[in-house]
């Protein structure tokens, strides 16, 4: 993907609340907003304990 679609699909995702951006100089980190964090979390441990992740 290019650097452009990349931001365009990260904007679209804070608009709707789903990611929340931290600044440190010039660098942002995303990360899941508290609420989606809860609910996706049971499903990431069922990825890593079933080692889903490493195999892609």
């Amino acid at each position: 993907m290019t650097i452009s679609a990349i931001s365009q699909h990260l904007r679209k995702l804070k608009d709707r609340k789903l990611i929340k951006t931290e600044r440190e100089a010039q660098t942002i980190f995303y990360s899941l907003t508290g609420d989606y964090e809860k609910m996706l979390k049971p499903l990431f441990k069922i990825y890593i304990e079933d080692k889903i992740l490493k195999t892609i």
